[in-house]
């Protein structure tokens, strides 16, 4: 074998693992955020079977979120996003606001922490970034229902400047 040949493998050795790597992360990726808003789903609804009304019981969500995360979130900002999000059922239907809070959670509340590595240090979010994500939510209708429209470079920049 000549050397240009062994670097030739060795390389294309790298870019197949390496893309292995990226397809397995976003398929693990894919899977907790099923699992995670299936989990938050039952969470409303056991909620809403005790008699709590829906802002109540997005906040507990949430609360147990930051509990178990370590996130810092302030119950100033929980109480916030879960009020914004109840104040949509007067355009939906719960299980769809239910949706939309997992999709909110994992866009906004988890993205950060997605970085973390085994053991490291609980993450802390900023509370004013999740605040403006929440009073500058825009929604998109599909067939009557509603969901967080796809993030652009633009939403990043503006939703997590430095600036708020």
């Amino acid at each position: 074998m000549t050397l240009p040949y062994t670097i030739a493998i060795v390389i294309g050795i790298t870019l197949v693992w390496t893309f292995y790597i990226f397809v397995v992360r976003a398929f693990y990726i894919f899977l907790r955020f099923r699992k995670s808003a299936t989990l938050q789903r039952r969470e409303i609804n056991y909620y809403l079977s005790e008699g709590l009304k829906l802002d109540e019981a997005i906040a507990r969500v949430l609360s147990d979120l930051n509990r178990q995360r370590g996130l810092a979130l302030t119950e100033a900002t929980i109480s916030t996003v879960s009020r914004k999000l109840a104040d949509f059922s007067s355009m939906m239907h719960d299980s769809n606001i239910v949706d939309i809070l997992a999709q909110f959670t994992q866009r906004y509340i988890l993205l950060e922490t997605r970085m973390r590595f085994f053991g490291g240090t609980p993450i802390v979010i900023d509370n004013s970034k999740v605040l403006y994500a929440v009073e500058h939510l825009d929604l998109e209708e599909r067939s009557g229902y509603f969901l967080i429209p796809p993030s652009t470079e633009a939403d990043f920049a503006s939703k997590y400047s430095d600036a708020h």
